[in-house]
């Protein structure tokens, strides 16, 4: 069994949880509740807690009450029903998604986070300051954690090779097209390593706008609490695209007339709309050419919602080529002695029928990493036999062993 060539990783939000950010259920409650959003806050820094940012979130009042009592299990279902009837809530749940992931800075406890790890392997072993060129990241996290460390680390060690990389493809290229949205020529080097972030993020790269990296990991806590609720944050929508924001029934792309970005009310949005658009279709045609030409496809930290079958669709449709499949996350647990892994009710089960629904089904085989495992295994290890998909327990576990 040949080692792949090129290694698709996808990453939810189990990827980012070793930083600090809740996951799914973590996510809902902060976004249902006033009190539990303003507690993770004082969990955060408790001096920060001022009348400001309560009424700030007493704006968001109606969502958070309606989110709450109509029992939905994520922002996506909310934001999908009352999408069509009022336009304003998933407007507001986008930016209460900014406010609960930027109350954190992940950087005061950098030690624990998984994706410094993640990073260190991202780089050629050789030469330390160029990227792999058989990976692709394809992130579903609206975090831009990654993207800062990945982006910052790159010119770091370009600073130390003395080499002055492209001020704007880099740049783009490694925070998904969030750093100069109008300048799509990085999309163009698909030979290459890429990132893509698949539904956006709560900022966009550097200083060039209202909500740039430095706010979120450089600045004090209390500037950037204070950013984030100020007189005008209400009105600047972070660059968040949910599923049905990108594609319609069919998963074919949405017209740009009817891109949600090109409806809003604000016309500073509106502004940027176009932009937008046009960077969506670069990022999910960058994330298909890679699908299509992977020997390898990773999930990390991906709880397989329903949510995600519309891209998977357009990711997929055509593939025939077989590829290792990897599925990494702690609810694997649950499933060590299950006699079939692909059961509807285990992770592997949802995302194998996800993959089917798709059209890719039957064409994948356990990792190459896993193979090597076996071989040198140490008696008396456990090492899942089945030999379709290869399971594994945590981020960290994915890296140290798949990467």
């Amino acid at each position: 069994m040949d080692k792949p060539k090129h290694h698709v990783i996808f990453l939810g939000a189990g990827a980012s949880a070793s930083s600090g950010y809740p996951l799914g259920n973590g996510l809902r409650l902060m976004l249902s509740s006033k009190n539990r959003l303003l507690s993770s806050l004082r969990n955060e820094r408790s001096e920060l807690a001022t009348g400001s940012v309560h009424s700030y979130v007493d704006g968001f009042a109606s969502a958070m009450s309606l989110f709450r009592e109509g029992g939905f299990t994520t922002v996506d279902e909310f934001s999908k029903l009352s999408s069509d009837k009022n336009a304003s809530h998933p407007r507001e749940m986008k930016k209460l998604v900014q406010l609960a992931l930027g109350l954190h800075n992940p950087e005061d406890t950098f030690e624990n986070s998984d994706y410094y790890g993640f990073i260190q392997c991202l780089f050629e072993p050789g030469e330390l300051n160029t990227l792999r060129k058989d990976i692709t990241i394809l992130s579903y996290n609206y975090d831009i954690y990654l993207d800062y460390l990945l982006l910052r680390a790159f010119k770091r060690r370009q600073t130390i090779a003395n080499i002055q990389p492209n001020a704007v493809l880099w740049p783009n290229k490694l925070t998904s097209g969030f750093f100069k949205m109008d300048d799509t020529a990085w999309t163009k080097d698909t030979a290459g390593f890429n990132y893509f972030k698949l539904h956006g993020s709560i900022g966009y790269a550097l200083g060039i706008c209202e909500y740039p990296h430095g706010l979120f990991f450089e600045n004090p806590a209390k500037a950037r609490i204070e950013r984030l609720v100020g007189a005008d944050a209400k009105a600047v929508i972070p660059p968040i695209a949910f599923p049905w924001e990108i594609f319609d029934s069919d998963g074919n792309f949405i017209s740009e007339s009817d891109f949600v970005f090109l409806n809003d009310p604000s016309e500073l949005i509106k502004r940027n709309g176009a932009s937008l658009y046009n960077l969506y279709k670069k990022i999910w045609e960058g994330a298909r050419n890679a699908v299509q030409k992977a020997t390898k496809i990773s999930f990390v930290g991906l709880s397989a919602h329903p949510y995600m079958q519309s891209g998977l669709n357009y990711l997929f449709k055509g593939k025939n080529s077989t590829a290792e499949m990897v599925v990494a996350n702690k609810e694997n647990e649950r499933w060590t002695d299950a006699p079939n892994i692909f059961l509807p009710a285990t992770l592997c089960g949802r995302i194998a029928a996800q993959l089917q629904d798709a059209g890719y089904s039957q064409k994948f085989r356990r990792s190459w990493a896993d193979f090597s495992e076996q071989k040198h295994a140490t008696p008396g290890i456990k090492i899942h036999d089945n030999p379709d998909m290869t399971l594994r327990y945590s981020f960290e576990e994915f890296i140290r062993t798949e990467m």
